[in-house]
């Protein structure tokens, strides 16, 4: 079983959410990062610089890593993780404090 995925959705360039190898998750992330920083180097108050500032980078290309509880998720363009759990499984508020613990990120739910 492979305890490590690349999951992407890309948001300034064109391509179709999905699951992707290493090599292109990075690729991909650093082609976002220069359509984001183009997006916010356009024309003042246009829908671009608009849009750009409002979604961010959060979200695009990130890193999956299985646990035993869950997935570690790390994002590749702005490093946060988190803990996620997966779906349709209901977790103790202590579990889940002590999951935050133990793996040193906060807990979500897998979207």
């Amino acid at each position: 079983m492979n305890t490590r995925r690349f999951q992407v959705c890309p948001r300034y360039t064109a391509g179709a959410p999905g699951e992707v190898g290493e090599a292109a998750a990075w690729r991909l992330a650093r082609a976002e990062r220069d359509a984001y920083r183009r997006a916010l180097e356009g024309p003042p108050g246009s829908a671009a610089a608009q849009r750009a500032q409002r979604a961010g980078l959060a979200g695009i290309a990130e890193l999956w890593e299985r646990q035993p509880e869950g997935w570690i998720v790390t994002d590749l363009l702005t490093d946060a993780s988190i803990f996620a759990i997966p779906r349709g499984e209901w977790i103790s508020p202590h579990l889940a404090a002590r999951l935050g613990m133990k793996y040193r990120v906060p807990v979500r739910l897998a979207s």
